[in-house]
């Protein structure tokens, strides 16, 4: 079960907080950007980096996932 659209836009409106705190700089946001999705009833923060030998390509790196449970929430280190 999917968390509800209100809890949806708290928990966006708390990870637009916490991403404004500890991005990079702008001037390097091209080569290495944090990311977060919703995912059903997880949520996944994520380091966006290019790759090595292309430039081009995205790579992501999963940091933390948080996914709620009915009666706890569960962190899981990633």
């Amino acid at each position: 079960m999917a968390v509800s659209e209100f809890e949806t836009k708290r928990i966006e409106k708390i990870m637009e907080g916490y991403l404004e705190r500890t991005r990079p700089p702008v001037q390097i946001r091209n080569e290495l950007e944090i990311a977060y999705r919703i995912d059903n009833q997880s949520i996944e923060l994520f380091e966006v980096r290019p790759a090595f030998r292309n430039p081009e390509q995205k790579i992501e790196h999963a940091i933390a996932k948080a996914t709620y449970v009915k009666r706890a929430m569960v962190l899981k280190k990633v």
